[in-house]
């Protein structure tokens, strides 16, 4: 006889039964000796928790950190930690204990382990006077798959091609955080920055070109092919591709688009959002230009779709709410 036991350590444990007596028969009852070599169990609880750096000093040009995590004692069962940031406007934490600053101010990132909820803080501070946001809509259509809609995707897909493999993506992001920004004294420089999930074998060759879309009212769980917006055909941004550099984070892999004179012309305009389509210039060798970038339901939020606002103030003298170096680049 065979026995299998969920072992908590173990997992899935054989367990060899032999039966103690060699005259049984049909419908009778005996014991069963299970092997020896069988280990007992030993739970070994978590006692504390401490965190590899205890400050940690951010800005808009060094965004990122990594906090590692350990738990003592070394061999306790439970290892499971979450991670949480008290102040989500100036610093994001994903569940691996990776940051990333969206604003100027301190906030503290504390670990919590599953096993007796024993805690361990970093402060983290950012410098630096500037503000990020995540798009309140994201998706892409595809010509194959007309009536489908893509909301709930953890990426946003492009790719120029022929009939039935056209995939287009929208980014719809408030820009009401210009209202902290007296556009009289202050110039500002805008960008948004994607994280390219996936790239294609040739997708190098072809690049990304952003338009405004007009009409901001379309709706991430609807748009479809069918019902997708009109968008307008002056070109915005363009970037030629790249293919992204390994399946783990890495800044490497993160593409900026400037829109600093799109979005201001549109906050000055009374407009509270704007609204991008991203297409491809052309299709790409044998097809094989599709490419994809991290949308705000990806599950790691180092990832997510930001815009970037950075307010600087104005040359004395200098009324032009545009500085040259903050036009469009490509």
């Amino acid at each position: 006889v065979t026995l299998y036991l969920q072992h908590p350590v173990l997992g899935n444990k054989e367990l060899i039964c032999t039966l103690d007596n060699s005259k049984a028969y049909a419908g009778s009852t005996h014991k069963f000796a299970i092997n020896e070599e069988t280990p007992d169990f030993e739970y070994i609880p978590a006692t504390s928790v401490s965190l590899d750096k205890e400050e940690i000093t951010l800005s808009l040009t060094n965004s990122f950190a990594a906090l590692n995590s350990t738990i003592s004692p070394a061999n306790a069962f439970e290892q499971t930690v979450t991670w949480s940031s008290d102040n989500e406007n100036i610093v994001k934490v994903n569940q691996e204990g990776g940051i990333v600053a969206y604003g100027n101010g301190q906030a503290i990132v504390t670990v919590t382990t599953e096993d007796g909820n024993f805690t361990a803080n970093c402060t983290i501070q950012v410098e630096g006077n500037f503000q990020t946001f995540i798009p309140d809509a994201d998706s892409y259509v595809y010509d194959n798959q007309k009536s489908s809609n893509y909301g709930t995707s953890s990426v946003v897909t492009v790719r120029k091609d022929g009939t039935n493999y056209e995939r287009r993506g929208y980014f719809r992001f408030p820009i009401d955080g210009l209202d902290n920004i007296n556009l009289n004294t202050q110039d500002v420089k805008i960008t948004i920055a994607l994280y390219v999930e996936a790239g294609a074998d040739n997708v190098t060759e072809v690049n990304w070109q952003l338009y405004p879309v007009n009409n901001i009212s379309w709706d991430e769980y609807t748009i479809n092919w069918n019902n997708k917006p009109v968008h307008s055909t002056t070109l915005l941004a363009e970037k030629r591709c790249i293919k992204p550099v390994g399946t783990t984070f890495n800044t490497a892999n993160i593409v900026e688009f400037n829109l600093t004179e799109y979005a201001v012309s549109q906050y000055t305009k009374g407009a509270k959002f704007i609204s991008v389509f991203f297409d491809q210039d052309k299709r790409a060798s044998a097809g094989k230009g599709t490419s994809s970038f991290a949308s705000k339901e990806h599950e790691d939020i180092l990832r997510h779709p930001r815009m970037i606002v950075l307010p600087t103030d104005k040359p004395v003298g200098y009324d032009n709410i545009y500085y040259d170096s903050f036009k469009i680049y490509h």
